[in-house]
């Protein structure tokens, strides 16, 4: 089976985990870097074994990958995104509210939403922050799976329907109008789409 061709600035690659999401998203990250465009592969699953399949340790800042000249990668670490997400809301009150009022308001920048709200501004800063990916030819977004939530069979809209439906009619539109973007490669559930 031929790799996907990735003509587009922005990519990304979607589906249910055990898909191949990963393994294409660095297959054709390798063969963009091969033929000489610099390429950046990033992952949003907080499971991401990214490190382990392009045997470089990451983090969240671009990472040059061992032995693929012109590959970068990095993983957006949900935990990190909170925490700096939750100074970034807070800290224009330190000392000009009360402590307890302070220790509040980190209470309630700590929960599960708070995560994914932090996690989804780091990815939209690689998409919409002038300078932030302007470095690359290539953004590959190795994107994490939908939410494993049990639904009722006779639910009229599975769990996993409504995260497609949240990624393509708005996250993803989104994300190319606030890049300017004319077009995007999407790929989805290990094959390509565009």
């Amino acid at each position: 089976m031929p790799l996907p061709v990735l003509e587009t600035r922005y990519s990304f690659f979607t589906g249910k985990g055990g898909v191949g999401k990963t393994s294409l998203s660095c297959a054709c990250g390798l063969g963009l870097a091969d033929s000489g465009r610099k390429v950046l592969i990033v992952s949003t699953d907080p499971a991401s074994n990214l490190s382990e399949v392009l045997g470089t340790e990451l983090g969240s800042d671009p990472t040059a990958i061992t032995g693929a000249p012109g590959l970068y990668a990095l993983d957006i670490d949900p935990e990190a995104a909170a925490r700096d997400y939750r100074e970034r809301m807070v800290a224009p009150y330190r000392g000009i509210l009360p402590e307890a009022a302070i220790t509040s308001m980190e209470e309630q920048f700590s929960g599960a939403c708070s995560v994914e709200i932090a996690a989804f501004d780091a990815f939209a800063k690689l998409l919409g922050v002038p300078g932030a990916t302007s470095a690359f030819d290539h953004v590959i977004f190795d994107t994490a799976p939908p939410p494993a939530i049990p639904a009722p069979a006779d639910a009229a809209f599975g769990v996993e329907r409504v995260h497609r439906l949240f990624h393509w009619r708005w996250l993803v539109p989104r994300a190319t109008r606030r890049t300017g973007a004319t077009e995007g490669t999407l790929c989805g559930n290990g094959g390509a789409s565009g």
